[in-house]
């Protein structure tokens, strides 16, 4: 995708919210150059040209936000971005107005602990689970929902000898399993690959098995 905002914003973290004939709609982490500290944005992407035509910013907290996952619920889209700097985990929903303009308002508190990039899913074992990564990456945390207190709390984890455990983006089923994309950085090299695994849970005992690992074109990458 061809960026002519490069000079005043920095993107990471896309997630898809709409494509139309003519449009792909993107909610990314923004970083702008003015303030280096994170925020929402929609990006309009130009299909006949994968060019960046428009960027809002559409949410800003007092702290850094990333990581805009998307969840779709009896007709409403909510998004829960990173805000491991706000010390909590926030679920928001967005609304689109007849003239164009995207907001995201804060309904609610999903989690108390201070957790980094993050996925809910029900799609191992029926029941919303949320699954994310400590800051070191080397950890996949697990939280179950408490219905009692409105929250997610934690639940167990799962350890890796190397920096992979990250989310990547969402879970996703294909062909009848379930995967889970993560992150491989080292100490120096952040997002230096993608990391396609299975993962299931069989009996209470989580198990993750590789499938495939995906490169980016460049040999350098910050």
């Amino acid at each position: 995708v061809s960026n002519p905002f490069s000079d005043e914003y920095w993107f990471a973290d896309p997630f898809i919210l709409e494509v139309t004939p003519e449009y792909i709609y993107v909610l990314v982490e923004a970083m702008p150059s003015a303030t280096q500290k994170g925020v929402i944005a929609k990006l309009t992407i130009a299909r006949s040209s994968m060019t960046i035509t428009d960027v809002k910013v559409i949410l800003e907290e007092p702290w850094h936000l990333s990581f805009p996952n998307i969840m779709r619920k009896d007709g409403h889209v909510y998004v829960y971005p990173e805000s491991a700097y706000g010390k909590k985990l926030y679920l928001y929903e967005l609304t689109q107005e007849k003239t164009g303009k995207t907001s995201l308002k804060r309904i609610k508190t999903l989690c108390d602990d201070v957790i980094w990039d993050t996925e809910i899913s029900e799609l191992l074992g029926g029941q919303p689970l949320l699954f994310t990564a400590r800051h070191d990456d080397f950890y996949l945390d697990i939280y179950k929902w408490n219905d009692t207190i409105k929250r997610f709390e934690y639940s167990e984890s799962l350890e890796s000898p190397e920096q992979n455990m990250r989310m990547a983006g969402s879970l996703f089923e294909h062909k009848g399993i379930i995967v889970y994309p993560s992150q491989i950085s080292t100490p120096y090299v952040y997002g230096k690959a993608v990391e396609l695994r299975e993962i299931s849970c069989d009996h209470g005992k989580w198990n993750l098995k590789e499938i495939r690992t995906i490169y980016p074109d460049r040999k350098s990458v910050v």
